[in-house]
């Protein structure tokens, strides 16, 4: 083996003193124990006997290896194990690079492989400090361990032949017989391991279940309060810190195990929170149950509580649900807050849930938009056509026209608002339709004769319609003056925060602006990652404006910035005619 290759080449260069030593050395107790117990550690060796451990010995070598010698390379082929016996070696592995991926030093072993199997070596190691190292052969390990295998099979078989000659059976081993007589060695052996294992798991002694741990109830309830939370740092801290106290006090012995280990590994704890929160579930009492549930109440409607939270307690709900336990939280809150997360697959399940229990009709109108929005929005008009069917023939509700903006029909709902009032509800219908149907003129001559005649709340919910017109129309003006109406700290208040500060040239608060409006946008793409790329498109086609923003913002100044190294000496009395070409050929311009 290349192994035993490079430590035969290292021998030439020590002197016979160390050689006295290392000799020396094979003689003493403490060095035969020490190199039985790291062999009994290798997995290839742990139920062997002290006896076989001995034999073993016998037929290793010791050899010395100075620094810098190559004990075994990569990609060559072993046949040997290798075990430290004092100095220090690194491993290396040519794709991790020239630092070492590890060292071993006395009592470790490598190249195991060798002994069973003939696989190229991993990895080559590479002595940092003199030392020596036993080595045992592939032919040694097969000389001390298959002539004691041998022997007990064939003490087997001889037993077997003189019961069968006395005329005794034993109903285990009846299937060993006709193998033994006939001395075939695999088949006997076959049925030797199938008996074993039959062996090893007496009927008369079943495995005990673990039995449950008690919970300390007062403990969590102390720990799942929520009430005091008010930033997003809060709140992440309460549910790191409750998934890791839910497995400290799982009355499940391997949950609690995962405790330690979770507190050091957070997304540990995230996977094992559901089945953490079972686990407790099942053994508080009433009291408790009602606070742990009055908890998770006060996160979900809690303003402060970050998306980061709901998702995983919108999570929670479903499993329990699933698991025959659904926590006694009001479906409709759920409903909301999944709508609000962006969550529409588990807003839906959940608004269904809120339709079978509620028996108002008032109520049901609501929620028969509710559905019909959901339904669109998975891209299940056939769904929402269905729910609207439904809502006539069992509850008698009259179609709004809502219902028909729910289900895209547009120009029917247009229609419809051309010909009523044009003020208030009707008004910013008529809006909606324009905007979805791209008729951006029209819009913006509508948001001019109408806006007089709605109420504020009403113009806050057009603002960003009415912006997108003025910009594609490039009204300017009117564009920042109806974009001080939307909130800064939403995905459309950056947007056109940032196209109107990027037509003004400056380009800075542009940056600022598109940050803001990335990190608004956050959240929705984060509750829609695993979904369909029909509902994901909108709002991957808003990452990519911010993209195109950003894009812009640099081919401007360096634009501008080669305009100006062109007429270094003229007076910049304007932008110069590149940049007026480029500016009247921009589509945010």
């Amino acid at each position: 083996g290349s192994g035993g290759g490079a430590g035969a080449s290292s021998d030439s260069g020590i002197d016979l003193s160390t050689l006295a030593l290392a000799a020396a050395m094979t003689t003493t107790k403490e060095v035969v124990s020490r190199v039985l117990q790291a062999m009994s550690r290798h997995p290839l060796l742990l139920s062997t006997s002290r006896e076989t451990l001995l034999r073993l010995y016998r037929h290793m070598q010791l050899r010395h290896y100075g620094r810098g010698t190559l004990v075994v390379a990569q990609r060559s082929a072993s046949d040997r194990l290798y075990i430290v016996e004092s100095g220090a070696y690194d491993v290396f592995i040519e794709e991790a690079g020239r630092s070492p991926v590890r060292s071993y030093g006395p009592g470790e072993t490598f190249g195991d492989t060798g002994l069973v199997t003939t696989a190229l070596l991993p990895s080559s190691v590479l002595c940092r400090e003199a030392g020596c190292i036993w080595h045992l052969s592939r032919e040694a390990f097969r000389a001390a361990t298959l002539p004691r295998a041998i022997s007990r099979l064939d003490s087997t078989c001889r037993l077997l032949r003189r019961l069968d000659e006395l005329g005794l059976s034993w109903p285990r081993y009846e299937r060993l017989v006709p193998a033994a007589l006939a001395n075939d060695t695999p088949a006997l052996g076959e049925v030797l391991r199938q008996t074993l294992r039959v062996v090893s798991r007496p009927d008369e002694q079943p495995t005990a279940r673990p039995q449950k741990l008690a919970v300390k109830q007062s403990a969590l309830t102390w720990l799942w309060e929520s009430r005091a939370r008010t930033t997003k740092d809060d709140w992440l801290e309460w549910m790191s810190r409750l998934a890791v106290e839910l497995l400290r006090e799982s009355p499940a012995p391997a949950l609690r195990a995962c405790a330690p280990v979770a507190q050091m590994h957070p997304p540990l704890a995230r996977r094992l929170f559901q089945v953490a929160f079972l686990a407790c579930w099942a053994e508080l009492d009433g009291t408790a149950r009602a606070s742990l549930v009055a908890s998770l109440e006060a996160a979900f409607v809690s303003p402060s509580t970050p998306p980061e939270i709901l998702l995983p307690l919108l999570a929670l709900s479903e499993f329990m649900e699933r698991n025959d336990h659904p926590l006694p939280i009001p479906a409709r809150t759920l409903a909301d807050v999944a709508t609000q997360c962006g969550a529409t697959s588990k807003a839906l399940h959940f608004r269904e849930a809120e339709f079978h229990s509620c028996r108002a009709p008032l109520g049901s109108a609501r929620l028969v938009e509710a559905l019909v929005y959901l339904h669109n929005n998975l891209k299940q008009p056939e769904a929402a056509l269905g729910v609207l069917q439904a809502a006539q023939e069992h509850y008698a509700l009259q179609v709004k026209l809502s219902w028909l903006e729910k289900l895209g029909r547009w120009h029917d709902a247009l229609q419809v608002y051309e010909r009523s009032p044009p003020r208030g509800e009707f008004a910013l219908g008529r809006l909606r339709c324009l905007s979805a149907l791209s008729e951006w003129s029209q819009l913006a001559r509508a948001s001019e004769a109408v806006w007089q005649h709605m109420s504020h709340p009403q113009q806050l919910e057009a603002a960003p319609l009415v912006a997108a017109a003025r910009w594609h129309c490039q009204q300017w003006e009117a564009m920042e003056l109806v974009a001080r109406l939307i909130p800064s700290d939403t995905y459309e208040g950056g947007f056109y925060r940032a196209v109107l500060a990027t037509h003004r040239r400056r380009y800075e608060a542009a940056r600022g602006w598109v940050d803001r409006a990335r990190s608004a946008l956050h959240p929705e793409l984060r509750a829609i990652a695993s979904d369909t790329y029909s509902r994901a498109h909108a709002p991957l086609v808003h990452a990519q404006q911010l993209s195109e923003v950003e894009e812009l913002i640099e081919y401007r100044v360096l634009q501008e910035g080669l305009a100006a190294r062109r007429a270094p000496a003229r007076p910049l009395d304007g932008p110069s005619h590149a940049v007026r070409a480029a500016a009247a050929s921009d589509p945010l311009a």
